[in-house]
């Protein structure tokens, strides 16, 4: 911001480009690397694309990850629509077929075959990546096989120091045919980066009251990343050991309905709470799992116990709709709470 060093700065790039032979060639087709990329509402599919090699152009056919599309539109760091952009240019691409990851290499291709065969070609290396990734059910088949010799966890969980106790819970769990290993132990709910870290790792995830977050789950779900979720200590070693035994009962999974705001308290009779909510994603259903954060602190794990439009009981209700609920044993709840809907899936071993 103030300027100091720029011409040093300049200097020592020209040099290292010099010494290293770094070059491009502005005419051939364009490579590089996507920076960032989202679902805008108005533009369908933006990505943010740094130019390594070549020119880009409107018009262009091009491969990015495991997606593709035409180059709709280009646009300047100022957002400015350029015609093109050379070697070591960033812009924003407009025209992808869906919305690829951080840190995907892009290329353009000659013709509409090409690239079909090119994204076909990666999405089954995705797919066998996803087959091959492990989790607690294909554990003790792959430590059968040779497969794998180790088991690399990522823990996550309410505190520190809860995080601490569990990662050196599963590591004793270290025996002559597996080496458990810890790759990140720390606080907080499960980021994107923890899921790149699981993914790029062959790693399991276990939470400990930590919940994942929305980007987290997608990656996760493209990955095949395994995610653990539990309340109690002891169970997650228990489930470690009987996955390395291949004892493993079948897998209960959480899988989240919808969340939900409270927007206002209603106090009917004696003792009975009434949250006023607008449901903000997905949807709450009578009989879910229930989880109030406030603060980003989880402050409740229960049931619903009264689900209602109005006056009338319903079964569910959807995104975008206003309720009334009421929690089992709980009413300490205030304006502003975040409520979170789940249900417990459950899948046999091998499925």
């Amino acid at each position: 911001k103030k300027k100091i060093g720029l011409d040093d700065l300049l200097d020592m790039i020209l040099l290292v480009a010099d010494l290293q032979d770094l070059k491009a060639t502005p005419e051939k087709p364009a490579e590089g690397v996507i920076v960032e990329a989202e679902l805008s509402r108005g533009k369908g599919a933006v990505a943010t694309a740094l130019v390594q090699n070549g020119t880009l152009r409107e018009g262009d056919l091009i491969v990015v990850g495991s997606t593709s599309g035409r180059v709709r539109a280009l646009f300047d760091d100022r957002g400015n629509r350029v015609k093109a952009a050379g070697p070591s240019m960033p812009v924003e691409v407009l025209g992808l077929d869906s919305v690829p990851q951080a840190g995907d290499p892009f290329r353009v291709v000659e013709d509409m075959q090409e690239m079909k065969d090119t994204v076909e070609d990666r999405q089954e290396s995705v797919g066998a990546m996803r087959q091959h990734h492990v989790t607690l059910e294909s554990l003790h088949d792959m430590l059968e096989s040779g497969e794998v010799k180790e088991l690399n966890v990522i823990v996550k969980a309410d505190v520190q120091g809860t995080a601490e106790a569990i990662a050196d819970s599963v590591v004793k769990l270290s025996d002559e045919n597996v080496q458990v290993r810890v790759l990140r132990a720390a606080s907080g709910n499960i980021s994107e980066n923890d899921v790149n870290l699981a993914a790029s790792s062959n790693a399991i995830v276990l939470a400990f009251n930590a919940q994942t977050d929305p980007n987290a789950r997608t990656v996760a779900d493209a990955n095949g990343v395994d995610i653990r979720s539990y309340s109690i200590i002891y169970q997650i070693t228990e489930d470690l050991t009987k996955a390395i035994q291949g004892l493993l009962e079948p897998i209960r999974e959480e899988v989240k309905l919808g969340s939900a705001e409270i927007r206002q308290i209603f106090k009917v009779g004696k003792g009975t709470v009434i949250a006023g909510c607008m449901v903000q994603e997905g949807k709450i259903q009578r009989g879910c799992i229930i989880r109030i954060e406030r603060e980003g602190q989880q402050i409740y794990d229960g049931k619903i116990d009264t689900l209602k439009r109005f006056k009338d009981d319903v079964k569910e209700v959807a995104q975008g709709f206003e309720c009334g609920m009421s929690f089992e044993k709980f009413t300490a709840i205030e304006e502003g709470d975040k409520v979170h809907a789940y249900i417990i899936k459950e899948t046999k071993r091998g499925e």
